[in-house]
């Protein structure tokens, strides 16, 4: 079943190294994302054959600003619960 992700990116990403921002006031909403899982709008707001926003079901959230991919540290809202990029898969971020 398809659903509407909302992508957040880190104001100053550390990519996982020391800390990671606080949530929310440390990051800033970058795209709106129609996908199947956490897995599929890592995979569509990355650049791998094309800009990310490019890609078929991604809404960027300020008309004409361009972004890097989302990675380490970044934030993804599926509904009300915030998964943050891990390593390897995402980790939930408390309240």
């Amino acid at each position: 079943m398809l659903k509407v992700f909302k992508v957040y990116h880190a104001i100053k990403p550390t990519f996982g190294f020391l800390y990671h921002p606080p949530w929310p006031e440390g990051y800033v909403l970058v795209a709106e994302v129609i996908a199947r899982s956490l897995d599929g709008v890592f995979s569509l707001t990355n650049h791998i054959d094309r800009p990310w926003w490019n890609n078929d079901g991604v809404t960027l959230a300020v008309s004409g600003k361009k972004y890097r991919s989302t990675s380490v540290g970044d934030v993804i809202m599926d509904g009300e619960e915030v998964h943050r990029v891990a390593g390897i898969g995402f980790e939930r971020v408390e309240p």
